[in-house]
Parts: C-alpha cells; sequence; structure tokens
C-alpha cells in the first residue's frame, strides 16, 4: 500500500497516521465515485463515532484508515467531469461534519482488480451531513436541477424508460420556462466544491433519482425527486426528546422498509446541528413528485411537505 495523504478533520494536526489495524473504509469498484456511495462509505462510522464520543467512550481523534484501489487513481466517469474518482473520495472526507472527537483520515492507494463481484454492500440507513457552514441557507435568487445524463439515455436504462413513462421528463424540458426564479443546471462539468456552493444557496433543487439525490442530503436543501413517482408508508410511531411523534413518510432511498433489518423510514441517522446530537427521525429534505402535474405546480411555487416541514420555493 502507498500512502497518499493524511488529512486531520475537526481536530489538530498531531502527527499520528491511520492504517489497516484501525478502522478501514475501502473503495474497490468503479462506482466508488458516486455520491450515494460515498455517503454509504462514510456516514455510517461517522454516526457511530459521534455516538460514542457523546457517551464519554472516544476522547480523542479516531483513526480512519481509506483505501483506494490503484484502478479508480485519476479516473473519471467521463472526460466531462472535473474531478477525478480519487479527489472526489477525499472532498468528501474533508467536507462531511467531523465528530466531537476528530476524526484521522490516511488515505492508501492499493493494488487489485477493479469490477469484483463482492463489494461492500450499499447503506442508506444514515445521512450525515456537510460541515456546518454547507449546509442550504436558500438565499440565492435562482433554482438548481440536474437532468438524466446521455449516457443513461443511450443505454434505454429502464430508470430513464420509467422516467419517461411518468410525463414528468417532459415538464423538466421545461423548467426555465415555468419557473419565475432563475434557473441552473447542475452537471459534473462542475467541481464538489462548486456543486456544493450551488445548493447552499439554491430556493429549491430539481434531480432524478440519481445523480445529486444523495449530494443534496449532506447539505439539507429542499430536493424535489423527478420520474420517480412513489407512495405514502404506513404512519409510523418515532421519539425525540422524549416525546412521541407519528408521520406518515415517503418511501425515498433513505427509507429502509424493505430490506435487511426493515429499519422503518422514521428511524434514519443523522445529525442535528442545534442540538450538536446524533438523532434519528424522518429525512427532512426530499420529495418525490408523483405526477407530472404536481411537479409543475411545485416548480411555479406550489409548496409541498416533507416530515411537517413545509416548502415551496417562494418561502
Amino acid at each position: 500500500m502507498k500512502l497518499l495523504k493524511t488529512l486531520y478533520s475537526g481536530c489538530e494536526d498531531n502527527g499520528e497516521v491511520a492504517d489497516i489495524k484501525n478502522c478501514i473504509i475501502k473503495f474497490e469498484a468503479g462506482s466508488s465515485g458516486a455520491h450515494p456511495v460515498l455517503l454509504s462509505r462514510y456516514a455510517l462510522d461517522l454516526y457511530k463515532i459521534q455516538t460514542l464520543a457523546q457517551e464519554g467512550l472516544i476522547t480523542k481523534p479516531y483513526k480512519i484508515c481509506v483505501l483506494i484501489r490503484t484502478g479508480l487513481m485519476g479516473a473519471k466517469y467521463s472526460e466531462s467531469n472535473k474531478t477525478t474518482i480519487d479527489e472526489t473520495i477525499m472532498w468528501w472526507a474533508e467536507n462531511l461534519h467531523p465528530p466531537s472527537c476528530g476524526v484521522i483520515y490516511s488515505f492508501y492507494e492499493y493494488d487489485g482488480p477493479l469490477g469484483l463481484q463482492i463489494t461492500q454492500p450499499l447503506s442508506t440507513q444514515v445521512i450525515w451531513p456537510f460541515k456546518k457552514s454547507m449546509q442550504a441557507k436558500r438565499d440565492g435568487d435562482y433554482i438548481t436541477y440536474q437532468k438524466y445524463p446521455d449516457a443513461l439515455k443511450g443505454r434505454f436504462s429502464q430508470k430513464y424508460l420509467d422516467a419517461m413513462q411518468s410525463g414528468q421528463v417532459d415538464v423538466m424540458d421545461r423548467i426555465e420556462e415555468l419557473s419565475t426564479y432563475k434557473v441552473i443546471e447542475i452537471t459534473y462539468a462542475m467541481s464538489d466544491e462548486e456543486i456544493a456552493e450551488l445548493l447552499k444557496h439554491s430556493k429549491m433543487h430539481f434531480t432524478y433519482d440519481g445523480g445529486t439525490y444523495a449530494f443534496a442530503a449532506c447539505t439539507n436543501t429542499p430536493t424535489v425527486c423527478f420520474g420517480a413517482p412513489t407512495h405514502m408508508s404506513h404512519p409510523s410511531n418515532w421519539w425525540e426528546d422524549g416525546d412521541q411523534h407519528q408521520d406518515s413518510v415517503q418511501i425515498t432511498i433513505w427509507s429502509n422498509i424493505h430490506f435487511g433489518a426493515r429499519i422503518p423510514a422514521t428511524r434514519v441517522g443523522g445529525y442535528d446541528f442545534e442540538k450538536e446530537t446524533v438523532v434519528q427521525r424522518p429525512q427532512r429534505y426530499m420529495y418525490h413528485a408523483n405526477t407530472p402535474l404536481e411537479l409543475e405546480s411545485i416548480i411555479k411555487g406550489f409548496p409541498f411537505t416533507v416530515s411537517n416541514i413545509e416548502y415551496s420555493v417562494d418561502d
């Protein structure tokens, strides 16, 4: 293995370096630069570290060894991408909110073939945010969107075909004429920093089921998913600050009732900056538009509600 760099997040540079005796996060497949994968790899460990730090069980910076397969070094999904996969992996570590004890990330390049049949499983149990300074302000005079990339259209992916059949892609093709605000398209020709800055100030974001769906979660920017209609779950109970709440929440990628241990949509792990503590509650940023008319109405200013929080582009 080759040590690439060590990053000290939320702590001073004490000269210590993480290695394979410490917590390991591994990026081994070509999809490693995808936002859901990045969030999946980092979020669960950061959530657990913060939980233990709050309980006083971790009192000094926690070491994480990040392994990046050689084939990912300098690689891009397409030539139009501004950043390479390894740059994106390191950027996410640097900009995710560090646990109160601090984290020491050491990044290593290691040899091995790409495209392994067995990779680390994707986890959608935790949404871990970017740093507090990167959280949504919604003070810009614009909305943002990301459309289906040509690569998906060219492969006639089922996801794209379903989105076309929903009628919502046609609405998004008219977003500039429907919106009373300036419309900015987000693309991967932008750096991660540029995307984060646009989302931070955007009044509202629109994306397909993919793209910046997970990225927007880290800035908590109110976001509408188009082309992937969903349904409401059964009412679910959840607790916060000793009080019981009941919500009927949409099934999103953060709702795990169909997988594994059947963790309900109301028990998504996260971090609350105001309370400075980990939380388990419904996600609070993503809404799936269910019809073309609903999507068009939202673009024009019609409100929608996520976990009892009402959003509108005119907020």
